[in-house]
Formats: structure tokens, C-alpha cells, sequence
């Protein structure tokens, strides 16, 4: 049940492994069930394919990206042809709502039917399209943060002292936000007085937030306001993790860096930090 929906779901082990199941009886049922025959075997098939990546020829490896493009391009073909099935809204929610260009997106909402709209992936949509978002020279006075710290304080970002800022957005279930919080506490004192190091949490729930910051023994400010859909990362326009913002000492945005690598971190600020 959803949304005061009931949805009969049926099918198999196969069907399970296969992402064949058979979906009735809610509104974006025969949606789902039209987006699995064209795509969703198709998806299954480059996921398992994705499970040995790392044994792969090099032949192998190309003949995967291939097939990873024809379904991507299958799936945006499929969208575009299905502006207003509730299963196009709950991936321009939960994925597309911030990898797309604004005006493409507004195209595509301005397609759903009331009932979408007044739902909460539509209301969420319309909020994202309604706010300005950051780009590289924003000021921070235009984008400040306030926001609860672990110790349950409010942490306002525009007192910070240092001379530069580096936002790092990340979630609890990002391998690679784990190695860099790692790498952040190997050069927190190399930049000492230099650069304020702020976590932010985009994940889903408080309790998911206090669990990455106690894994990954975070003592550095670490802030949440509510995930990867509260406002400030629809502001921040976060789609990928970690992804980072560096303020300078004029307090205008420098830069803006996504994903990670061993060392990246250290490379990146010796750059910008004089």
C-alpha cells in the first residue's frame, strides 16, 4: 500500500531475480508494467553484467558502456513518451530532477496531471524549479546554511572564520564518501586555520546522518536539515556524492568538485588555498 493505493503484486523467483514481477491495482501499476517490458530486463541484464566489471576485457568493458547507453537512452525516450505515468514522476523525483536542465524539466511537469502535481514527488518538483540555484561566483550571504550539527547546536555557516570553506555533501551508504572523510582527517591539520572543513548529510533519515558521522568518527561540523530534498540540497542542487563546494576568503564560490579519489582532496585545495 501507498498513497492510500493497494497494489497487487505477483510473480515468481525468476520474476523476482528477473525484474518481471506483475503489478495491479494502483494507478502507476500499468505504468511500471509498460517501463519493465521496454527497459526493466534490459536494466536487469546490464546490473548483473555490472557484478564482474572488474574481471572484464577490455572488449567486454566497451561492449557494456555501449549497452549501458541504449538503455540510458531507452529510459529518457521512455519518459518523454510517458510525460504524465506516475512511474516517470517517481523517477524525475528520486533521479532526474537535478540531472536534467531546469527548462526540461519544467517541460515535463508542466505535463502531469493535477493528482501528480499535488503529490509529494510533484510538490517537491515544483519547489526544486521554483528556487535559484548555485553557481560558481554565488555569494554565500545568498546561499547560507543554517542547519542542525551532531551535537544538536545550530551551526550557522556564514560565522565561520577560516578564510576558505569546503562543503563536502555525502551519504551513508557512499563508499567513496568514506574514503574521503578518511583523507580529510589525514589533512585536517595541514590546513589548519586555513580551510573549515562542513560535512553534509543528504541522507534519508537523522538516524542514518548520526551513524555515517559516528563510522566515519567525523568531528568536524557535520549538519542535516532534512536529505537530499531539503532545501539546501535543492539549492545546492546535490546529485551525486560526495560533491563539494569551496568558498573563498571574499565568501563567493570558488568551485564545485564531484566524486572522489585517493588523494583528490589534498590536490584539489593546494590549488585554490594560498
Amino acid at each position: 500500500m501507498q498513497n492510500g493505493h493497494t497494489e497487487l503484486v505477483s510473480g515468481d523467483k525468476t520474476d523476482i531475480e528477473k525484474e518481471t514481477l506483475r503489478f495491479e491495482g494502483a494507478p502507476w501499476s500499468q505504468d511500471l508494467m509498460g517501463y519493465n517490458r521496454e527497459i526493466g530486463t534490459l536494466t536487469h541484464e546490464l546490473q548483473d553484467k555490472a557484478k564482474n566489471f572488474g574481471s572484464m576485457s577490455g572488449e567486454e568493458r566497451r561492449e557494456y558502456s555501449e549497452q549501458g547507453k541504449k538503455v540510458a537512452a531507452l529510459e529518457k525516450e521512455f519518459y518523454l513518451n510517458h510525460p504524465n505515468s506516475w512511474h516517470t514522476l517517481a523517477k524525475m523525483y528520486s533521479y532526474y530532477m537535478m540531472k536534467i536542465p531546469k527548462d526540461d524539466l519544467r517541460k515535463l511537469y508542466d505535463q502531469l496531471l493535477p493528482e501528480q502535481r499535488n503529490s509529494v514527488y510533484g510538490q517537491t518538483i515544483k519547489r526544486y524549479l521554483d528556487i535559484r540555484t548555485i553557481d560558481r561566483g554565488d555569494s554565500l550571504k545568498d546561499f547560507n546554511i543554517i542547519a542542525k550539527d551532531q551535537n544538536g547546536d545550530q551551526f550557522n555557516l556564514i560565522d565561520v572564520k577560516e578564510p576558505y570553506i569546503l562543503i563536502d555533501f555525502s551519504q551513508l551508504y557512499c563508499g567513496p564518501c568514506k574514503a574521503a572523510a578518511k583523507e580529510i582527517h589525514d589533512i585536517m591539520e595541514k590546513y589548519a586555520e586555513k580551510v573549515a572543513f562542513i560535512n553534509f548529510s543528504s541522507d534519508h533519515s537523522e538516524e542514518e546522518w548520526l551513524e555515517m558521522v559516528k563510522r566515519d568518527k567525523i568531528t568536524w561540523p557535520s549538519l542535516y536539515d532534512g536529505g537530499s530534498k531539503g532545501e539546501v540540497c535543492l539549492k545546492y542542487n546535490v546529485n551525486s556524492y560526495p560533491s563539494f563546494f569551496l568558498f573563498g576568503p571574499d565568501r563567493t564560490l570558488i568551485d564545485i568538485t564531484k566524486g572522489y579519489a585517493k588523494g583528490m582532496l589534498d590536490k584539489y585545495l593546494s590549488h585554490f588555498v594560498k
